[in-house]
């Protein structure tokens, strides 16, 4: 898969190749293949309208990242902003604070591609010696 993403990444026009393989991945028990598929659609440009009927059908199942590749393909936020909403709904009764973490940090992810931000990386993760 790794390797797919990165051929996509040099020869985006050999995305009509890549296509059927692709969606097959959406559907393998492998959340991190699924994962690295949905974290790829931008490099698909027009291709990745392809991947818009599957994606729907794995909003349940992968609902975060499906939800992303759907706002990035399309532009229409609702499904990623359900996300949000389910998951501030929902409670953990041993981490409280997780889920509410996780809706932030999608809300902010919306909004970077709405208004097409570069990603912020906060100055922690940089490690110094």
């Amino acid at each position: 898969m790794e390797a797919m993403i990165a051929t996509l990444k040099l020869k985006p026009q050999e995305v009509d190749n890549f296509m059927p393989l692709l969606i097959r991945a959406l559907y393998q028990d492998d959340k991190m293949i699924k994962g690295l598929v949905l974290d790829c659609v931008d490099l698909l440009e027009k291709g990745a309208e392809e991947l818009l009927p599957h994606l729907l059908k794995l909003l349940d199942e992968i609902d975060n990242h499906a939800a992303i590749a759907i706002l990035k393909i399309t532009g229409d936020d609702s499904y990623a902003r359900r996300v949000v909403e389910k998951w501030r709904m929902e409670e953990e009764l041993d981490e409280p604070k997780s889920l509410q973490q996780a809706a932030d940090e999608l809300e902010d992810e919306i909004e970077r591609i709405i208004t097409k931000r570069p990603l912020e990386i906060p100055s922690f993760v940089f490690y110094r010696h």
